[in-house]
């Protein structure tokens, strides 16, 4: 095991002890990993045993009870046991990786995505538990990985505005504070241990590159040279890190010498509103690679670029899934809610503010799930018609081609 996942790994060894080395950014996810890492150390067990027996444990309940119960909430359809088990399997065949090795990227996108369903349930029942429930949902995920900080904000001020709407202002502070006081419990523990290893209390999650820049910023200068990188681990491969080069980017690179700016994001801001154009086709190449997942281990051990038939079968779930969204939306305007559809681009917002930097597949997952998702409660109805076995019959043959 390297690279993060060895990393989170072994600051859950430090959580353990509770020892907080300078190195720690969000101190949630090595928590949470801490239990197997125990469990692991205490079966003697080697490389990462324990974690995937606690794991399989977590997401076989999470993925197939409060989440479709989650996805419920934001898109409507229908739930069955059948249908429960869809979103995870196909999961398991896009991305296993993200299931196979500590990573942040699972665990913050299933906390957003019940925080965001506890937002919705709080505002159609009235029931202000929901928003305490939401705030630490949103505060954890954010703590796992620093982009869900929009979310976090978005979440806040859908919870204030939805509920404005149609409760009383009685009803909205209770609301508003309880999301205050649950998202503070998450950050407090992070203000504490900032103060302890930086010399300052703050709850923001220091995200910063080796050499103390800002991460956002040196990702993002990074992303104008490259449409996606993936991590290899094949014996005979020349380095760790597979780049797929923008031909257009590097020109650009060179051309605005990129090379002697600052690497501050009000540079790369700068950049882009003087070659908006040049920058709006990158972001496009961005994102379609990006959705082509073809390294789904995370760290693959032979060359993705020879997996035709996953990146095929991959393509067209994504695109069934797409056709489900808008059939139901043509058919139904309970998807059209104003709450839905705030909820659900709250949830997308890290996808675009990842999007310009160098991005790997798994940095999109929050779009698979989703899709994933309509296609399990049902938004595939109008697509074929119902009792059929066509639906079964594609997902079949998308997860042969996925093995």
């Amino acid at each position: 095991m390297r690279f993060d996942a060895a990393q989170y790994w072994e600051l859950a060894g430090y959580i353990r002890r509770l020892h907080f080395p300078a190195s720690i950014r969000g101190y949630l996810l090595p928590l949470l990993l801490a239990p197997a890492h125990a469990l692991d150390a205490s079966l003697g067990m080697s490389g990462l045993w324990g974690f995937r027996l606690a794991s399989s444990a977590v997401y076989a309940w999470l993925l197939t009870g409060p989440l479709p119960n989650a996805f419920l909430v934001l898109q409507g359809g229908q739930l069955s046991l059948a249908r429960r088990l869809v979103a995870p399997v196909l999961l398991a065949l896009v991305m296993p990786g993200l299931l196979l090795y500590p990573l942040s990227d699972l665990p913050s996108a299933v906390l957003a995505i019940l925080g965001m369903s506890w937002i919705l349930r709080s505002l159609a029942s009235g029931r202000v538990a929901f928003a305490l429930a939401a705030g630490l949902a949103l505060s954890a995920a954010y703590n796992i990985r620093t982009v869900y900080l929009l979310t976090l904000v978005a979440g806040g001020l859908l919870l204030v505005a939805s509920h404005a709407s149609r409760h009383g202002a009685g009803t909205v502070c209770r609301a508003a504070l309880l999301f205050m006081l649950g998202a503070t419990c998450i950050a407090l523990p992070q203000a504490l241990i900032n103060q302890a290893t930086l010399g300052r209390f703050t709850p923001v999650v220091q995200a910063v590159d080796p050499d103390g820049r800002p991460l956002m910023a040196a990702q993002l200068r990074w992303g104008i040279t490259l449409q996606k990188y993936e991590t290899t681990v094949r014996p005979n491969a020349p380095a760790p890190s597979v780049f797929y080069l923008d031909s257009a980017g590097v020109q650009l690179f060179q051309s605005a010498g990129v090379a002697y700016m600052p690497v501050t994001i009000g540079a790369y801001v700068q950049l882009v509103l003087a070659h908006p154009l040049d920058f709006a086709g990158l972001y496009a190449r961005h994102l379609v690679n990006a959705l082509d997942v073809r390294d789904g281990r995370v760290y693959t051990t032979r060359d993705s670029r020879d997996r035709h038939g996953a990146a095929l079968a991959n393509a067209l779930l994504l695109l069934l899934g797409l056709a489900s969204v808008l059939a139901r939306a043509w058919r139904s305007q309970s998807l059209l809610s104003a709450a839905r559809l705030a909820a659900i681009a709250a949830l997308l917002l890290p996808v675009a503010a990842i999007l310009p930097g160098a991005v790997e597949t798994r940095f999109l997952l929050m779009v698979h799930l989703l899709l994933h998702a309509s296609l399990a409660t049902g938004g595939s109805r109008s697509l074929w018609p119902a009792g059929s076995t066509a639906r079964w019959m594609v997902l079949l043959s998308a997860a042969v081609c996925l093995a």
